[in-house]
């Protein structure tokens, strides 16, 4: 699995996808649901990844803002001129190690984008896990199945059966196999 070393999360698009969140900037917090952003993202950074979440500014400058005192844990505001998609597209583009990045958004446009330039879309990292976990379970179950033809536990069933029927005359406990297999001894006999 990858393990990728940066993170851009377009902050504002996050936001917006999030119920929770989302209800929190409709009552004009915008302020609590990027704190709140922040602090569900700060476990992938704890994890050893670097997290940049980018959002749209108003100013005349790139503006960074870190909430603690990790380096590697950021917010950017764009200039008033850039948006928070363009700030991402440019980052991927000019990027030495575009496979180590991972974009979060919901924008395919910029999803698109970025996956031109070799990152990876979080949205595209899940459909690809979601493809290997249904790839090993497919394997799993027919592994499982295949044993299970293998070492038949009802077969140690019947073997009980016969045992406590010879010891105490006809047993309840017994397999539909064990009563199939006798039903057509019986015939065979009879025919005889």
């Amino acid at each position: 699995m990858e393990c990728f070393r940066h993170i851009l999360v377009d902050g504002w698009n996050a936001i917006h996808a999030h119920p929770r969140l989302a209800r929190e900037l409709a009552e004009n917090r915008a302020e609590e649901a990027q704190a709140e952003l922040s602090a569900m993202l700060a476990a992938l950074h704890d994890y050893d990844a670097r997290i940049t979440i980018v959002y749209d500014g108003a100013g005349a400058d790139i503006s960074v803002v870190r909430r603690g005192a990790a380096t590697t844990f950021s917010e950017v505001y764009t200039p008033s001129v850039m948006t928070a998609d363009e700030f991402i597209e440019q980052f991927c583009a000019e990027s030495k190690r575009p496979q180590d990045l991972l974009v979060i958004t919901r924008d395919n446009l910029l999803r698109l984008t970025a996956s031109s330039f070799g990152a990876m879309s979080f949205f595209e990292r899940a459909e690809i896990s979601e493809r290997a976990v249904v790839r090993a379970a497919k394997s799993n179950n027919a592994s499982a199945s295949l044993e299970w033809r293998k070492t038949n536990p009802f077969s140690k069933l019947d073997e009980l059966a016969v045992d406590i029927e010879s010891a105490f005359g006809k047993s309840p406990l017994i397999s539909k196999r064990l009563k199939k297999k006798r039903a057509r001894a019986s015939a065979k006999n009879a025919s005889d």
